[in-house]
Parts: C-alpha cells; sequence; structure tokens
C-alpha cells in the first residue's frame, strides 16, 4: 500500500511504500527489538542527563528485554485475558513498548525490594 504524494512547486512524485519487520535477531524477533529499542531511547531522553555509556547500555538492555520477554508474555497474557487468537497480534506491538519504557522505573522499585528482603532476613 503505497502512499503518495507531490509537490505543487516540482510535480514530482514520492512513493513511500509500507514496510513490515519480520525475523529473528539470535532467536529474538526483530520487531520487539526495535520498538523496545526506540521506547527505551525516549524514556532515557526523558530521564535526567547521564554518562552516554550508561544511556547507551540503558537502551541495549530495553531491547534485548522487550526481545527476550515479549514472546513469553504475549502466550500467557493472551491466555490468562482471554483474547481470541486475533487479539495476541494486538499484544505484539503493545509489550515491547511497555517493557521498554518500564524496566527502568520498575529495577529500582525491585532491587529496594530485594534488599530489603534480604536484610530482614539476615536480620541486618
Amino acid at each position: 500500500m503505497p502512499f503518495e504524494t507531490s509537490a505543487a512547486a516540482g510535480g514530482y512524485l514520492v512513493n513511500i511504500g509500507v514496510i513490515g519487520i519480520a525475523g529473528t535477531l539470535f532467536g529474538l524477533p526483530l520487531d520487539a527489538l526495535i520498538l523496545g529499542g526506540l521506547t527505551g531511547a525516549v524514556v532515557q531522553g526523558l530521564r535526567p542527563a547521564s554518562t552516554r555509556r550508561a544511556g547507551f547500555f540503558s537502551i541495549m538492555l530495553s531491547m534485548l528485554l522487550a526481545g527476550a520477554l515479549t514472546p513469553l508474555l504475549m502466550g500467557w497474557m493472551a491466555k490468562h485475558i482471554g483474547l481470541s487468537d486475533g487479539g495476541e497480534e494486538l499484544l505484539r506491538p503493545l509489550l515491547p513498548v511497555a517493557i521498554g519504557c518500564c524496566w527502568p522505573w520498575l529495577m529500582p522499585l525491585l532491587r529496594d525490594y530485594a534488599l530489603s528482603w534480604v536484610k530482614k532476613k539476615t536480620g541486618g
């Protein structure tokens, strides 16, 4: 389904095709990797400034988490929410975006919870 537009002054046409991304990279779906990385980059841009290395690794971790967790969560959520076969396709773009934007917020909370749990168990 091409998108065509013409310039009034020049009279030339621009033809942009709709491109779908399919495939895997090391067993991780490419669409989930790309969406997770883009969302991680947006979240990294909204947070306070940090080093370039930390920003790069944050975006890479967003990509890896989105790529690794999306196939697992997609089947699990479709089963437990009760979505039909077509509803599972709705989760395909939403889960990588949710994982890519939520892990920087969720990881410090999980770390603090784990540290308090360990401190309570050890009595310190």
